[in-house]
């Protein structure tokens, strides 16, 4: 690209409010009386009385305008044969903020409750058989799961939800013979684990795991169940390990 320098002009760079930014941009022909001091460098914006807060009064914006420290920030055009031309050097620059005052108060106000007053409509949108429809998916019921975590846990998790309200209270003695037959398998386990397993209530589940099992020692299996001592083999292994399923009577 082709740069051709020219004698450029200063200028400065001004922030503006969301909302003078608004009313200039809807307001194109708007006259603001503009007032710079070059000894103080303050720089102030009123806006006329026929704009949209004419009944709050005149709004006031001001800025200390301050130099900036690159020498090489410009404002330049560039035209078809992809020649850019410099227009002007930025050299100040300043954030124009409200002065606030009781006109200014009342804007924010008016604003506020036009905010809260608002509402949301809906309506069918109209279909337009030359444009290409976006495909709408419907989540699944169990989305917040394959969000979390992988598909096999998302699966699990599925079952475990599905099955909750439908898991009927077996025999005590066979639920126990069940929960032994787990035990053999490893030492603690926790609760949950245990009510997927015998597909029973997990309250119904604690009730009998208080009968002839104990929560694990402080660490790692603090919340974990075992099985009680006197259930537990001489033998048994480490924890974790396999134990001996014990007779019951």
């Amino acid at each position: 690209m082709e740069i051709v320098s020219k004698e450029t002009n200063k200028v400065m760079l001004l922030k503006l409010p969301d909302y003078l930014y608004q009313t200039f941009l809807s307001n194109s022909d708007l006259a603001a009386s503009i007032k710079f001091d070059p000894k103080t460098y303050q720089l102030e914006i009123d806006l006329p009385k026929s704009v949209e807060s004419s009944s709050y009064g005149v709004l006031t914006f001001k800025s200390k305008i301050e130099p900036i420290d690159e020498a090489d920030l410009h404002v330049f055009t560039v035209d078809q044969q992809r020649k850019a031309t410099l227009k002007s050097q930025v050299a100040y620059k300043g954030n124009l903020l409200p002065e606030r005052n009781d006109h200014y108060i009342k804007l924010i106000q008016k604003q506020s409750e036009q905010v809260s007053d608002f509402s949301i409509t809906t309506a069918e949108p109209r279909r337009d058989d030359n444009k290409i429809q976006p495909r709408i998916f419907s989540l699944h019921e169990d989305h917040k799961y394959f969000v979390m975590a992988n598909p096999e846990q998302a699966r699990e998790s599925s079952i475990r939800k599905m099955h909750k309200e439908k898991r009927v209270r077996e025999d005590p003695e066979k639920v126990k013979a069940m929960l032994f037959d787990l035990f053999s398998t490893q030492r603690f386990w926790k609760l949950k684990t245990l009510a997927e397993h015998t597909s029973q209530p997990e309250s119904y589940l604690a009730d009998i795991l208080r009968e002839i099992g104990e929560k694990g020692p402080p660490g790692q299996y603090k919340s974990q169940w075992q099985l009680k001592s006197e259930f537990r083999g001489a033998d048994e292994g480490e924890e974790g390990g396999p134990t001996k399923k014990p007779k019951i009577v």
